[in-house]
Formats: structure tokens, C-alpha cells, sequence
């Protein structure tokens, strides 16, 4: 099943945030462009991609307006819809 793989911009672009190596008919996005909002779309993200984008893209003292996913994911909970 194909995925889809958050990357990294700047000196890293195009690399995934969980360095997997980039397989045909997978799909790649920056993850500060990806539409991460998007419940449906998020879905088909790759786990290990939006686990590692939820600890860095938030700062502990931010949390608390996070996304309820990133908070779930933070929290062990789970990535899934949330």
C-alpha cells in the first residue's frame, strides 16, 4: 500500500523524516506544507513520519493549543484520527 512520507526543507529537503528510502508510487510532501488538518488525508501519512513531525514541530509549552492528534500522538495515544 502506498504512503505518503513527510520531508524535511532547507539542507535536508526531500529527505523523510523517518529516512526511509524513497520507494515508487509512494508520495512526499514538506511537512511544514502538508495538509496535516486534513483527517482523511493524515491517514494515509506514514506513521513513523507523523509521529517524529508531531515531537518536533511542537514545543511542550505549546500543547496545549496543538491539534488533538499531535497531543494523542505525544501522548502515546495513538495517530489514527484524533
Amino acid at each position: 500500500m502506498s504512503k505518503i512520507h513527510l520531508t524535511h526543507t532547507g539542507y535536508w529537503a526531500g529527505k523523510t523524516l523517518c529516512e526511509s528510502v524513497r520507494e515508487e508510487g509512494d508520495s512526499y510532501v514538506h511537512a511544514v506544507y502538508a495538509p496535516l488538518t486534513n483527517d482523511e488525508w493524515r491517514k494515509k501519512v506514514c506513521p513513523e513520519c507523523l509521529k517524529l513531525y508531531a515531537e518536533l514541530a511542537y514545543e511542550d509549552e505549546d500543547l496545549e493549543t496543538a491539534p488533538q492528534w499531535v497531543i494523542a500522538s505525544r501522548a502515546g495515544i495513538g495517530l489514527g484520527s484524533h
